[in-house]
This record gives C-alpha cells, structure tokens and sequence, in this order.
C-alpha cells in the first residue's frame, strides 16, 4: 500500500479557501478499476461515483431499474481505485480534497499522506515533501460496507441498531462511520452506500494564503456587527499593519476595521441604525428577503492582497419557550421561532437527499426543487438529519427565495459509538459545517439529530436495563458534550435545538432526555398514524410544533414505468413488495385507500390497476395530509384546558424523492408534483379558509400571516356533483379575521342548509369562499361524505385546444360532468406542472407552466398525457 506518513486535517472550510488551484495540474484524467486491477474507464472526471461509472462504461444497467438496488450490492461491499497521473509543477504545496463519500487512503507516489474517513469534511495536506518529476496519485476508496463493519466488530461494546429492518433491504452499522446515514437504506431509500469523490484540487500558496472561517452577521441593541474570520496559511508575520475594510454599496458603506489576532484573525464592523437604513432579510409572505452584496478587501500599505464577496442578509432570529398559563397554572411551555421579533407560524415540509447519487444532481435539480416549495406557499424546510448537508448553492438560492432552513446535524435514528476519536471527527465536521454555512441569513436553527432522543427515550433498540445508563451517557456525550458547545461556540445568532423531536428547555432540565419526547405540551413532534381514520381529526395531536406527519403514496405510472418491465406494474408482484421498504407499507397504503374508495386489490392483475391505485394512493394522502395540516393551521389560535395547542408549525413529511418508489414524498424523483403538492399550493397559502366537520356542524375558521384585523364575506354554496351550473343553497356571512392568527369565524348546521334543496350530503359538496375588504381571497372545499360514500356520476374529461400563453401551455379540458380530484399525468422529461386539480366546469382551461415544452414538441408533450380522477370510467359508480 505504501509508507505511511502523518498529514496535515486542518480545520477547514473548503468552499471559501482562498489559496490558489495549481492550473497546472487541473482538470485531471482519471482511471478506475477493481481491487483485482480490472480497469473500468480511463476518463473519469470528477465528481465521479463508482456506480455511474460502472453504467457509463456498459457494465451495469441503471442502478433504479427493477431490482437493482439488491443486485448491485456487490459494488460497494468492495475496494476501488481511482488513480492519475500528472507532471511535476515547482509551485504545489498542498493537496486538497472533498467529497470522499467513503472512507479512502490517498497516496501519492506510494506514500500513504491520509486517510480520509469522514464524507462532511473536507481535507488539506501540505504535499511540498512528496511531490517528484512525474508523480502518482492514488485514491484507494475503502468498501463502507466492510469498513462499517470492521469499526463495529472492534468497538468494546455493541451500539445499536446494528442492522436496519429486514424490508429495508439495508446495509449493518452506518452509525459506525461518517457518511449519509440513509445511503445504507431507510423505509423510502435503497441501499447503494455510494463511492464518490466530489472535489480534488493541487493548490498553491502564494504570499498571502488565507482560510475562511466564517462570517456573522449579530444584532445589538441600536445596529449590526458583521464579525469576519480567516485563518493565515502562509507566515502571518507579514500582516503586521495590515487592515480589513468592508463595502455595502447598497448602503453607501465602507468601512476600515482592524485585524484582530488570536487562534485567528477577526475583523469587526459596525452599522449603526442612525446611521444607515438596513432593511431586513423576510422569509416568505412575512416580507421580502432582501439581501446585500458585500466585500470584504484586506489590505497591505493601502493595496488588496485578498478580497471575497458574499451576500448578506440581514435578520433575527428567537426560539420562544415561556410558561402558558391555564387558570393560573403552568402547562408546558410554547415553542415558536421569532423573526425580526415577530411570531412566524412555519409551513412547510423536510427536505431528504434528491438522489441516492448526490454527484448526480445539478443546479437546475435544486432550483426545481425550491422552486416549487416556493409555488407551495412553503416557507421553511428542515434538511433532514439522515441526508446530506446541502452545498452552498442550496442554501444561497434559500437566502434569495425567503425560505428558512431547520438544519440537522447528520445523525439520525441511531445511537453513536463514543470514543475520543470518533468525537474528535464529529468535532471537526461540525466545526467546518458550522463556519461554512453560519452566514445564511435563510438558516433558522442548528438541530443536533433525528429522532435519537426519542429513540433512547422510548428504547426504540429494546436495551437492557442494565446497559441503558451507558448508552444515555453516550447521547450526552456526543449531543451536549461535543455537538452543541461547538455550534455554540461558533455562531450565536440562532438557536441550538438539541434533537427533533424534542421538548425543547424540558429537555435539558432532564438531563437531556425526556421522559416523554411526545409531549403536546413542549417543543416539536414527530406523528404517525397509519391504522385511524385521517378524517377524524380527533385522531391528531394538539402539539406546539409538528415537525414530521405524513401518508405514503406511489407515483404514478410514466414515473414507474421508466424502471420497471409490464408484469413488475402489478399489485402483488415481486417488484411491488420489495419497492416499498416501509415494514407492511402497501397493505397501510391499502388499507387507507379502500377505507375511503370504491377500491379492492383484487379488481384484477392488470398494469391499468396497479395506476389506479397508484393514483387513488395520492388522493389519500392529499387528504389525509390536508385535513392534519388544517388541523394544525387551527390551533395556532387556540389554547384546550389542557394547555394543548399554541400550534406554531407544520412541516409534513417529506417534500422530495430521491428514487422512483412509494413514499411519503409531495414531488417525485424526476421533480414531478404528486396531488400532495397542489394541495399544499391551497392549505399553506398565506389567507387561508377551511372547515372541519363535526356530525352536523360545519366550523369554518380563517388562518392569516398578515398583522391586520379586517372584515371579510364568508360564502358557503353547497353543489352538485351531478349538474355543472346548479346550486343548492347559499348562505352568506360578514365575519371577522384576526390578524397573524387562525380564527374560528362561523359555524353552520350542515342540515339546516340542505334543508329545503334536492341535494343531500351523498350527492353535493360544500365550497367555501372567503373574500376579506383589503382584497385578499381564498377558495376551498368540503366533501360531505367520503368519496366512498359520495353519489358521484361518471365523467368523460378529454383534451381539446392548446395554445401557448407567454411560456406557458394553455390546455383546455372538456368534461360532461364534474370529475374529482383531477390529475394530470405526463412525461417527466418535460419537467414542469400544471395549474389545476379540481374540474367544476365543461371548459376549464389549465396551464403547464416552468417546463420545456414549445410550438415545436407540444403536440409530443401532449401525447404523454393522461388524466386521472376519482369518477373515471370504468372506475365510477
């Protein structure tokens, strides 16, 4: 293998190091072969993984098609090698590497300079001792697999879990090593545990080398500081008298600050409020996220030896947790985030890795994907602890689109080895994350883990009583010895949240752990419930913060068909049970479906089934998630005599897929909106109107974000499903809304207003407007029964026109009746979405808006689409 030497593993934050790429060793030629010396390509270019590589050289099939995920585990259950060559340049110094998803022995010219076992952080190696004329280097990227492994068999006691769930389909101890937890499986993911390298780069240093170390932007009492840190590579002896200055042009700033020495160099700059008007950076809908281009020049006998640019915005940021009183007693304490000092209610969902390869995902894949939480009304997304943390273009297209981020640290729904090195690794990962990322003003709060509180708490892992002390002093360890006084160290502008779910200051006055991480009374929760009725919102907690819930659905059929063969697209085969990883996930799916449809699994073995129920899949759990979110959006503006609600936050699981399968997700793999997502484009709109039904009342209540009371006019029509134009009942009210609040704004008998009509509760639905003096207005609908239960004639939508509107298709759809729950189903290449999911007229014009479609392919795109609803021959009654 080669003589092993130390190396350098600096406490580095890659994406802002300021020494110079060597061009003279750029963009390297690199070969791949097998442990056994078989090659596999000889241009490999990186960012590179191996199973991409296997496919571009023609020896795999696509890791997603069929049932690859299981028969491709031979790959990273061994070693690879990735080497180059390249020609000696006087001026390299260092080597610097990021990315390594595996852990990985990097040679040069059979020297063993690092190994690199951790995927979070990058490395940089001073390599001036080992550079020759013509040089070897040598990437030896270990099998994570058997790596794993190894670390668990030689630890001095079992940490668990030690494997996932047999449906799973997984890989043993990832919580062993330092790499995407959920690359070794999760109950919606395959287990590939990909070999990647990211970035590898020969650097120089020039007279002056710096590494950045992070930028805060802190409030005080009458204007701002902006604190810049770097770290001097080259001899910081030469800085003697050197400046820092700072320019804001949008403010008319500039301003000189001395540098401050210590560990590191720190420059402080002040903006005073009476001096400069600084707008203020908004998450969506609360106001308008402004940023600020700024440049940071340091300056030698009044010359720029360095300089950065960066956008800053500029904001606050709380975690409120007082006492709420009833009658004089406590009852638990809320749980909002303020921004810029006013109360936030968070609306969104949690965001996982986009595909189990993240070197395959680009730009264009992340502007689709915020984009459309954006289209969604969505203001925040958790960036789940079982992923990835993002890179930087993720979280600077949040800064510019107003949404906030709940950041996990990458630890999830696992317990950790705890040794001095293993927390010496988490160290420097947090460490590096934390300065990389602290100066985006979209990132509300750092939270520690997934689930691992309540999994020690609730003993997910069944450990003995006896051991169980031990692994509670681990969690300790690791979360509040380690992980949350490095965070805290480094960034003070934003709350440190120590596991999600959490109760939040309860859990640290219990050491930590609480005894009950579902409590309504504290902090955020995570609910699943997949056995009761979604209907009976009876069945839902009344939390302070519900941070995951959710259904599962599959995609429809032009996303399956693209990894499947005819007879995998049936309800019972091979491949539909070993798709869904979730233990008994179909038959929850199943169960869901035929309690609120006219759906058997056994209506026949047939492709055109299997999209059926695919189909119906996403109708219930648009509903489902609908009626929990509103649940939520409701008791915002309440509090029971329990002290249960004060709601401030629904973030349904998950926003996104990463492969083709079954899942809890609202956008499918190719960035296609499931029938979750258009209704979350309703139910987390900023003005707000809905309804619960409780026997025969109807309660209708209102949710705003806007600070003003104003009156509004309530409109409830009660509507056939059989007669387009006809209306049953009116009735009309002037309610009152409170602002940045939900409020209970009428109540209706459901009999006394189809009292006197031909219509009953079988053969009508309820739709119910909501149009406020200033303006603002919002539509929304009520069935009456379920659709099950619902006299619902058969309809007969077909396409008519097309024309093109701006860049958008306009598409008309012809119907002889109303059909329900319109979906719109296409060829994902197109990208793009549609406008509309309910038809309540004979010509109803939709849009396809943000894809590619033109005059020249349309009648193509058009070609891939089909239509789906619940009334659809020969599914109706």
């Amino acid at each position: 293998m080669g003589k092993f030497v130390a190396f350098i593993r600096t406490v580095l934050v890659p994406f802002f190091c300021v020494m110079i790429v060597d061009t003279a060793v750029m963009d390297l030629k690199w070969s791949l072969s097998s442990m056994n010396g078989e090659l596999v390509s000889r241009n490999v270019v990186l960012p590179f993984n191996v199973h991409s590589t296997l496919v571009s050289a023609g020896m795999i099939s696509h890791p997603y098609y069929r049932f690859n995920d299981f028969e491709y585990r031979w790959i990273p259950e061994q070693d690879w090698i990735l080497e180059t060559k390249f020609n000696r340049s006087v001026n390299t110094t260092f080597l610097f590497l990021e990315g390594l998803e595996s852990p990985t022995i990097v040679i040069l010219n059979g020297i063993v300079i690092l190994l690199s076992d951790n995927m979070f952080t990058a490395d940089l190696v001073d390599v001036s001792e080992f550079i020759l004329e013509d040089n070897s280097l040598r990437l030896h990227i270990l099998s994570p697999v058997r790596y794993a492994s190894l670390l668990a068999d030689h630890h001095a006691y079992d940490v668990p879990p030690d494997c996932p769930p047999g449906s799973y389909r997984g890989f043993c101890h990832v919580n062993f090593i330092r790499k995407e937890p959920s690359s070794f499986s999760w109950d919606w993911g395959p287990a590939f545990a990909p070999q990647s390298v990211r970035r590898v780069e020969f650097m120089t240093v020039s007279e002056f080398s710096f590494e950045m170390r992070g930028i805060s932007v802190l409030r005080t009492l009458n204007g701002w500081i902006i604190e810049l840190t770097i770290h001097v590579i080259s001899p910081s002896n030469k800085l003697i008298g050197a400046t820092m200055s700072l320019n804001i042009t949008e403010l008319n700033y500039f301003q000189l600050s001395e540098l401050h020495h210590g560990s590191s160099y720190h420059s402080k700059f002040w903006i005073p409020d009476d001096t400069f008007d600084v707008k203020r950076w908004w998450p969506i809908h609360y106001g308008d996220p402004v940023l600020y281009h700024t440049r940071f020049q340091l300056l030698l006998g009044g010359k720029e030896i360095w300089s950065i640019d960066n956008d800053l915005g500029f904001r606050t940021i709380e975690l409120v947790q007082e006492p709420v009183y009833i009658r004089g007693s406590p009852k638990g304490l809320s749980y909002f985030f303020k921004i810029n000092d006013k109360p936030v209610f968070l609306k969104g969902s949690n965001f996982v890795p986009m595909d189990s390869f993240d070197t395959e995902v680009n730009e264009l894949d992340i502007q689709r994907i915020l984009k459309s939480a954006v289209a969604a009304n969505m203001n925040i997304l958790r960036v789940w602890g079982g992923g990835i943390y993002q890179r930087d273009y993720f979280y600077e297209l949040a800064d510019r689109l107003g949404i906030m981020i709940w950041q996990d640290m990458m630890f999830a729904c696992a317990l950790y080895p705890i040794n001095t090195t293993f927390l010496k690794n988490v160290e420097l990962e947090v460490t590096q994350q934390v300065q990389r990322l602290k100066h985006h003003p979209s990132i509300v709060s750092w939270s520690g883990n997934n689930e691992n509180e309540k999994a020690i708490s609730q003993n997910w892992y069944n450990v003995s009583d006896e051991d169980l002390p031990l692994f509670k002093m681990d969690y300790v360890k690791l979360y509040a010895g380690v992980i949350r006084p490095t965070v805290l160290r480094l960034d003070k502008t934003r709350p440190f949240i120590m596991s999600s779910p959490s109760n939040g200051k309860q859990t640290e006055e219990s050491n930590w752990i609480s005894d009950d991480t579902d409590s309504e009374l504290y902090g955020d929760v995570h609910f699943y419930d997949y056995v009761s009725d979604c209907f009976d919102v009876g069945t839902f907690p009344v939390p302070r913060l519900a941070s995951e819930y959710g259904y599962q659905s599959w995609p429809l059929l032009s996303t399956i068909e693209r990894v499947t063969i005819d007879e995998d697209r049936r309800i019972g085969s091979r491949w539909f049970n070993e798709r869904n990883h979730h233990p008994d996930g179909n038959s929850q799916i199943l169960a869901l479906v035929e309690r609120h449809f006219n759906f058997k699994s056994d209506h026949g073995n047939s492709s055109i089934v299997f999209n059926r129920f695919a189909y119906l899949s996403q109708v219930e759990q648009s509903l489902c998630v609908k009626a929990e979110t509103e649940h939520y959006l409701k008791w915002q503006g309440f509090i029971d005599s329990q002290g249960r609600g004060g709601t401030m936050g629904a973030m349904y699981w998950q926003l996104n897929d990463e492969w083709q399968a079954p899942s809890w997700a609202g956008i499918d793999y190719y960035g296609k909106w499931k029938l979750l997502h258009y209704f979350a484009v309703s139910f987390f709109e900023p003005f707000h109107v809905f309804s619960q039904i409780e026997g025969d009342n109807l309660y209708v209540f209102c949710t705003t974000v806007f600070d003003e009371n104003e009156a509004a006019r309530l409109i409830i029509e009660i509507l056939p499903w059989r007669v387009f134009s006809e209306i049953c009942s009116v009735v009309e009210a002037e309610v009152q809304i409170g602002g940045r609040n939900s409020t209970h704004i009428s109540t209706f008998r459901v009999s006394d207003i189809l009292e006197g009509t031909s219509c009953s509760r079988a053969d009508s639905y309820i739709r119910i407007s909501l149009r406020s003096v200033s303006g603002r207005q919002s539509v929304n609908y009520q069935l009456l029964v379920t659709p099950k239960q619902a006299e619902v004639p058969c309809a007969n939508v077909t396409l008519g026109n097309h024309w093109f509107e701006g860049a958008s298709l306009a598409l008309q759809l012809l119907s002889d009746s109303k059909a329900m729950f319109l979906t719109l189903d296409y060829d994902p290449t197109y990208g793009g979405r549609f406008s509309r999911t309910f038809l309540e007229q004979e010509q109803t014009v939709v849009y396809f808006r943000d894809g590619h479609v033109s005059a020249g392919n349309a009648h193509i795109f058009l070609s891939s689409v089909t239509l789906h609803y619940v009334n659809q021959h020969p599914f109706c009654i």
